[in-house]
């Protein structure tokens, strides 16, 4: 899990995933900042629920409290901060 966390803070999401954050599908979210604690180890038959508060915004910094759920337990948690940037036609996603 941490390094899918590490892999992604490199990725640009795009907000058409499930990931939109209540934000228009017109913005990508790139990962500038992330603090997370892990607590127990995940199985990959595991059902792992993920929940992410919006805890600030401002500009097109956003900030959100994360954690990681299996069977009750919370396994992780942290924060996450995004910078939102607009899509722009026609330019290639990397």
């Amino acid at each position: 899990m941490s390094r899918q966390l590490t892999r992604a803070k490199k990725t640009k999401v795009a907000s058409k995933s499930r990931l939109n954050f209540g934000l228009p599908h017109d913005h990508f979210f790139s990962f500038r900042n992330s603090k997370y604690e892990f607590f127990d180890a995940v199985r990959p038959e595991q059902r792992i629920v993920l929940r992410a508060e919006k805890i600030a915004e401002m500009g097109e910094l956003l900030q959100f409290r994360v954690d990681a759920v299996v069977n009750g337990k919370c396994v992780s948690e942290g924060e996450l901060v995004l910078t939102k940037t607009p899509v722009q036609l026609g330019a290639s996603s990397r």
